[in-house]
């Protein structure tokens, strides 16, 4: 049967499936294509994951929360999803899945396969599954066959193992109303800031201390590879002034609205549309001429087009004007010198791209930047010290000391959240999934956090002040609600702890070796 789908099928695909996969990705899966061993960063009983493997899947997972946020994903929030993290755990979390699987000789028929993929509903029109539809949703997604049903393989390889170890799972009453609570209760937080800064002035060192620090942290001063491209800009805009607009355009746009809006925001939108059409038309015509004849400077020269040239840049400084493309990164680095991109739209323009310059990824000798080093290393062990001093003060409150008299006495930060939802912290709180699960421990048997929050600028101590249950009206309800998802959480809670057992167990046994520091990545 999987054979005939592959010969007689089409495509399109990935998009419904990706929230599949994303529910999952912490967990499961991936692409494990060639092993090289000089750039092994991990290694599991002799199978490597190579940084070239790592990199090309953080990618795609980067580009996937910017087309989900666009212009809303900052530079910080990118940092505080830890998504180098994700992408590394679950890379290696498919091969031990795998290996356990093979250990625990759990297999997938074919058949299983084969009833897996024609039941996925994207691939079925009027509830029977279709080969040209499901060929036609690999091919636009760029997925062969092969690889989906291997993709699919491991997934319900994943299933199995799952089920074997979720059985008997279950929730009580009281746990569930506990956890209910847990999520509704209204809270007022004591916050203790223990900064970094304090201790920047305490740190004394030597050379040795400087040059050992640079040894063991190389990655942390790696100049990433760069490149540099010049482009020419086709804005919807200096087109959109030379389209025309008639009357029945007008009048047709003016049916499809909800709403009244006047003839002269009708005409702009109309304009706004048409202008992207014709600059991706223009951006074609330049891009087919530019291709056959690698005239690039002749062209714009020719019909007065502006090239402009970057700086080097990275995934982390691209120029503004350029932000908006899809898989920006990607592409250049995919590019050979002089050589000229597809046509590629920006948002409100298309653009061309040719590679003029690329710079490996180095690190730069000590000699070079040894105040930097210094910096990091003061940061460093300032950071270690606040880490210290909070984790103390947390055991002092344990046994019975108060954290206003302490803050008072060792002159720190101190301030009150106000009362608040526990799932809804204000803004003074930092918001961050640490935050969130330290916040749903705290309660009347449980007052102070257990370990101390990094925040930007130290390490945060909570205190429970005042703690509000939420009101029996309704409860029943929504108790049935709690069930579900707390059942499910417990799930992914018994999943993690096993992987992360394993993980611990390989390790251990210097099976599992992490042969670069995921900083340096």
């Amino acid at each position: 049967m999987l054979n005939l789908m592959r010969k007689h099928a089409r495509n399109w695909m990935m998009r419904i499936l990706l929230g599949i996969i994303i529910i999952v990705f912490a967990l499961y899966f991936g692409s494990m294509g060639g092993r090289h061993r000089a750039e092994a960063i991990v290694s599991i009983d002799g199978k490597i994951i190579t940084e070239t493997e790592f990199r090309r899947q953080y990618q795609d997972l980067l580009e996937m929360y910017r087309q989900r946020f666009g212009g809303l994903l900052s530079e910080d929030m990118i940092r505080s999803m830890n998504l180098k993290e994700q992408v590394l755990n679950k890379m290696i979390n498919e091969i031990l899945l795998m290996k356990k699987a093979e250990e625990m000789k759990i297999k997938v028929t074919e058949e299983e396969l084969r009833r897996s993929i024609i039941s996925i509903p994207a691939f079925q029109r009027n509830g029977v599954f279709d080969e040209n539809l499901y060929q036609r949703m690999l091919r636009y997604n760029k997925i062969k066959p092969d690889e989906f049903e291997e993709m699919q393989r491991k997934n319900l390889i994943a299933s199995k193992i799952e089920d074997l170890i979720l059985d008997g799972i279950h929730v009580t009453q009281r746990e569930v109303r506990e956890y209910y609570q847990s999520r509704n209760a209204k809270v007022n937080i004591i916050k203790c800031t223990i900064p970094t800064s304090e201790f920047t002035n305490k740190i004394t060192f030597t050379r040795n201390d400087v040059e050992k620090f640079y040894r063991e942290h190389e990655g942390k001063f790696k100049v990433p590879a760069r490149v540099q491209v010049s482009y020419i800009l086709f804005r919807a805009t200096e087109y959109a002034n030379k389209a025309e607009v008639s009357q029945e355009e007008i009048a047709e746009y003016r049916k499809r609205l909800k709403e009244k809006m006047a003839d002269e925001k009708i005409i702009a939108e109309i304009k706004k549309s048409k202008g992207m059409s014709l600059a991706y038309e223009e951006a074609k015509k330049a891009h087919d001429e530019i291709y056959q004849l690698e005239n690039f400077e002749a062209y714009a020269t020719k019909h007065g087009l502006k090239i402009q040239t970057t700086e080097y840049f990275d995934e982390n400084s691209v120029p503004n004007e350029l932000k908006g493309i899809n898989n920006l990164i990607k592409t250049a680095f995919s590019l050979q010198p002089k050589e000229i991109s597809r046509v590629l739209a920006t948002g409100e323009a298309y653009a061309i791209l040719k590679l003029t310059g690329k710079k490996e990824a180095y690190t730069p000798p000590l000699a070079q930047i040894e105040q930097k080093v210094r910096e990091e290393y003061i940061k460093e062990e300032s950071k270690k010290m606040a880490l210290k001093v909070a984790e103390t003060i947390i055991d002092r409150i344990k046994k019975g000391e108060d954290l206003i008299k302490i803050a008072r006495k060792e002159k720190l930060s101190l301030s009150e959240t106000g009362i608040f939802t526990i799932t809804s912290p204000p803004s003074n709180l930092a918001n961050s999934m640490e935050v969130f699960s330290a916040l749903a421990r705290l309660g009347p048997n449980n007052r102070v956090i257990d370990t101390p929050l990094a925040s930007a600028d130290g390490y945060l101590i909570l205190q429970l002040k005042e703690w509000i249950p939420p009101t029996e009206e309704g409860m029943s309800q929504k108790l049935l609600a709690a069930k579900e998802t707390f059942l499910h959480m417990k799930k992914v809670e018994a999943i993690r702890f096993w992987i992360e057992a394993l993980k611990s167990n390989l390790i251990k046994d210097g099976r599992l070796k992490f042969l670069k520091d995921i900083k340096e990545l």
